[in-house]
C-alpha cells in the first residue's frame, strides 16, 4: 500500500507561511512514519489549501 503525499500551498503575501509549517509539524508529528511526503507550496492569492494523493 502507498503512502500518501500532502501538500500544503499558502499565500507569502498574507504572511501564511508560519501556519502552514505548523500544520506540516503537527501532520509529522501525528503521522510521520505513515506520510510518504509532505510539501509546502508558496503562492500568491492562495488563503491555505491542502490535497493528499497517494504516491
Amino acid at each position: 500500500m502507498s503512502k500518501p503525499s500532502i501538500r500544503i500551498a499558502y499565500c507569502t503575501q498574507c504572511n501564511w507561511m508560519l501556519r502552514a509549517a505548523w500544520m506540516a509539524q503537527e501532520l509529522l508529528s501525528t503521522f510521520g512514519t505513515e506520510l510518504g511526503e509532505l510539501t509546502l507550496a508558496p503562492g500568491t492569492g492562495v488563503f491555505s489549501r491542502s490535497t493528499s494523493m497517494p504516491s
